[in-house]
């Protein structure tokens, strides 16, 4: 890990150590979730490592909060059904692919 950057990690809601409530797993309190520990930490910009179902997470809190994201790197997300969504990841993309 380079020098300045530091690493946390989570579990997602109802999995692994975390709690495990009765409802609340819709993808907007998974957003909420990742907001909440990036602003817990004071984290302004961040590389976001996902894996699976957080790369689908990971790209909605681009799209919702692109102020909060420098760089996301996406494992095994699975693609994007709706057409609308996939043209709003691009244009939240854009600048990285123009670097």
């Amino acid at each position: 890990m380079k020098k300045g950057f530091s690493t946390i990690t989570y579990d997602l809601r109802g999995r692994g150590g975390s709690d495990k409530p009765i409802n609340g797993y819709g993808i907007e309190n998974h957003i909420n979730d990742l907001k909440s520990i990036l602003d817990y930490y004071n984290i302004g910009k961040s590389i976001i490592l996902a894996h699976s179902f957080g790369a689908m997470i990971a790209v909605r809190f681009a799209i919702s909060y692109p102020e909060k994201l420098r760089a996301m790197i996406l494992m095994d997300g699975g693609g994007l059904l709706k057409i609308r969504k996939r043209i709003q990841l691009l244009d939240v993309l854009k600048p990285s692919f123009d670097r």
